[in-house]
C-alpha cells in the first residue's frame, strides 16, 4: 500500500542506467496503486529524464543508507 518499495526499486534501476526498466516498475506500481501521486510524479520524472525525488520519504528513505540527509551519497566503506 506504500509507494516506497516501487520507488526504491525504480531508483536503483535508474542509478544502474536502466531507465526503461525503472519506468516499467513504476507502471506496475501504478496498476496496484492507481491514484498514488508519488508514483505518478516519479513516472513523469523518469519520462522527462530527471532524477526521482526520494527525500520525500524522509527517514524511511535514509534507512537504506544510499545517501545522507544532505543529498550526498555515502562513501563506500
Amino acid at each position: 500500500k506504500t509507494p516506497l518499495a516501487w520507488m526504491l526499486c525504480a531508483h536503483l534501476l535508474h542509478q544502474s542506467n536502466d531507465r526503461e526498466e525503472a519506468i516499467q516498475i513504476l507502471l506496475q506500481g501504478l496498476k496496484k496503486l492507481p491514484d498514488n501521486k508519488i508514483l505518478q510524479e516519479g513516472l513523469l520524472a523518469l519520462k522527462n529524464n530527471r532524477k526521482l525525488r526520494m527525500r520525500q520519504f524522509n527517514e524511511q528513505w535514509y534507512q537504506f543508507h544510499l545517501e545522507t540527509s544532505s543529498g550526498h551519497p555515502h562513501p563506500p566503506q
